[in-house]
């Protein structure tokens, strides 16, 4: 099955369908791509932010990233623990004193705490789903530039 074709549908789904169309989020059940904070992160990714407690959820909040190839975000840490679903493509990640290179489909674990980032090492758009064990983002602390990026 191909996760990166039905992940890309969906936002492509969520972006392209007419005003009139698109899911509302009544009840507090649907957050669209529109609705989340779009951040231009720099180094060919962009970030939407679905915060918690800023979207009826109390335990957990989401990103989901546009990495272009060779992209990804500075050296960062959160004082939350942090989770990332991939469907699709290959990523390079360096977490705490560790480098690997996995391919999809994953889920990559972050501990609290823990100095890491990625790079997008495919050949096509990146779409990373990260999972945030809190009602918010930590705060996200950059600490130094991304060392995979060249």
């Amino acid at each position: 099955m191909r996760y990166g074709f039905l992940l890309t549908v969906l936002l492509l789904a969520a972006c392209s369908a007419p005003e009139s169309s698109k899911p509302k989020a009544k009840g507090g059940y649907v957050i669209a791509l529109d609705d989340m904070k779009k951040i231009e992160v720099g180094n060919g990714e962009t970030v939407y932010q679905a915060e918690g407690k800023n979207n009826n959820m109390t335990s957990m909040s989401f990103v989901i990233t546009e990495t272009q190839k060779g992209g990804g975000p500075p050296l960062h840490v959160h004082p939350v623990e942090e989770a990332h679903v991939v469907l699709n493509g290959t990523v390079t990640y360096h977490i705490a004193d560790t480098e690997f290179t996995v391919t999809a489909p994953y889920i990559v674990r972050i501990p609290a705490n823990t100095p890491h980032t990625f790079i997008n090492a495919g050949d096509t758009v990146l779409n990373l789903i990260g999972v945030f064990g809190q009602d918010n983002f930590g705060p996200y602390q950059p600490i130094a530039d991304n060392p995979l990026i060249q």
